[in-house]
């Protein structure tokens, strides 16, 4: 299946992955700092397609923070092969467990100094405690792609066939596009539950 990943993105986006010798390397806390992003792919085919309708080289993200002298990783979680759901902080050490149990490709990506100074973790906490167990967030998942009404989505797409597309879906798994598109859209427009094409519409 990886293979076969890795030749869709090349043929739908340009981008090789290239191998890379599988290293299970444990970086010591000292490296890490507030805010750093924890960048992260599988090659199951899901982060893949994240991957081509955002643009982007992760189908996954997270950061660090230092709580109470203790590093920890950040992240929004709702995966079969994860211990835990919803949004959630995880030891360090116990994280990378996890990550390497899931068959994660992790990339640590610190902040520029800049960055960093402009970081107020006390601000970013107060927000995290906030929100921490709350649902995963697939009301928001699709607006990394489509968030214009055709600028922005991924090469041989159109608002015309995602349109119908979600129309089709929802006939077959019609949960699905309520958590994905019907509550997103309801939220932005102040509506009730309605199909995906009278969405369009309004908007």
């Amino acid at each position: 299946m990886e293979r076969a990943n890795v030749e869709w993105m090349k043929q739908a986006t340009g981008y090789e992955w290239r191998p890379r010798k599988d290293i299970n390397l444990l970086l010591d806390e000292k490296y890490f700092k507030d805010g750093d992003f924890i960048a992260i792919t599988r090659m199951d085919g899901l982060d893949q397609i994240i991957e081509y309708a955002t643009g982007g080289h992760a189908g996954h993200c997270a950061l660090t923070m230092w709580i109470d002298g203790q590093l920890f990783v950040l992240e929004s979680q709702h995966a079969w092969y994860w211990p835990k759901i919803n949004i959630q902080r995880t030891p360090y050490r116990e994280w990378l467990k996890n990550a390497w149990n899931a068959g994660y490709h992790v990339v640590h990506v610190p902040l520029t100094e800049d960055a960093r100074s402009r970081l107020n973790t006390d601000a970013a906490m107060q927000w995290f405690e906030k929100v921490e167990g709350m649902p995963y967030g697939f009301h928001n998942f699709l607006f990394g792609a489509l968030d214009t009404k055709k600028d922005n989505l991924p090469p041989l797409l159109d608002e015309n066939l995602v349109a119908v597309g979600f129309g089709v879906v929802e006939k077959i798994i019609p949960s699905a596009i309520d958590s994905l598109w019907n509550e997103a859209m309801n939220k932005r427009l102040g509506t009730k539950v309605i199909l995906p094409k009278i969405f369009f519409q309004k908007a």
